[in-house]
C-alpha cells in the first residue's frame, strides 16, 4: 500500500492487494489513510489496524466487502466522521414502505460485519443510525471520540448486538424510549457504555 498505509508490514500477503482473507498491522507503526485498494479486496474477512498512526476517514471504502466480518481500527489518529453509506436503511425492518422504494438489484451493506471497533479516535459529528441497519452486527465500541448530538432511536433495533459501548464522547438529549431495548431497562447513569452522556 506504500505511499498511502506506510511504515507497517502486512502478513498473508499477495502481490496485489498486499492481504488476502485477513490482514493484520496492529501496533506496527503504520500512518496515513486506509487505502482505497481495500474496496477491490472481495475476500477479506478481517482488517486489523489497532493502535498505529491512522487518519482520516474511520471507514472508507469497505461498504462493498460482503465478506468482511471485523473491522478492528481503535486507537489511531482518525478524525473525520463515520460515512452514512455504511449500512443500508433499506434493510431495516421497521422500513418496510422504504423497501417498496429501494432499488430492485440494492443489496445490503457490510452484511457480514460482526465487529466494528472504532475506539480512541477522533471521530467526530452525530452518531449515524445507519450503524443499526447493519444486519449481522454484535460487537460495537465507539468509546474516546468527538461523537456528538443523541442516541438514534433506531439503535433499539439492533437485534444481534451484544456488545455496546459508546462512552467518553459528546453525546447529549433524551434517552431514546427504544434505547431501553438494548440495555435492559437500567437507568443511564448505571450504564457505563453512555459514561458522559449528558441527558436533557
Amino acid at each position: 500500500f506504500g505511499h498511502m498505509y506506510v511504515g507497517c508490514n502486512l502478513p498473508d500477503q499477495d502481490s496485489t492487494y498486499g492481504c488476502n482473507h485477513s490482514c493484520n498491522s496492529d501496533t506496527d507503526n503504520c500512518t496515513g489513510e486506509i487505502p482505497p485498494e481495500i474496496a477491490e479486496m472481495s475476500s477479506l474477512v478481517e482488517w486489523r489496524g489497532f493502535k498505529n498512526g491512522i487518519s482520516g476517514p474511520p471507514t472508507p471504502h469497505i461498504k462493498g466487502l460482503n465478506n468482511l466480518e471485523k473491522f478492528v481500527m481503535g486507537w489511531n489518529n482518525m478524525d473525520e466522521p463515520i460515512p452514512p453509506e455504511i449500512g443500508n436503511e433499506c434493510f431495516a425492518d421497521s422500513h418496510l414502505e422504504l423497501q417498496q422504494h429501494c432499488p430492485p438489484n440494492d443489496s445490503n451493506n457490510l452484511p457480514q460485519l460482526k465487529q466494528l471497533i472504532l475506539n480512541n479516535n477522533d471521530i467526530p459529528h452525530l452518531l449515524p443510525k445507519q450503524l443499526a441497519y447493519l444486519p449481522n452486527l454484535t460487537s460495537l465500541n465507539l468509546d474516546y471520540n468527538q461523537l456528538t448530538g443523541e442516541i438514534p432511536p433506531q439503535f433499539g433495533e439492533m437485534k444481534k448486538i451484544t456488545d455496546i459501548s459508546i462512552s467518553h464522547n459528546q453525546l447529549q438529549g433524551p434517552l431514546p424510549r427504544e434505547f431501553y431495548n438494548l440495555i435492559g431497562g437500567v437507568s443511564p447513569a448505571e450504564c457505563d457504555m453512555i459514561e458522559n452522556y449528558t441527558p436533557i
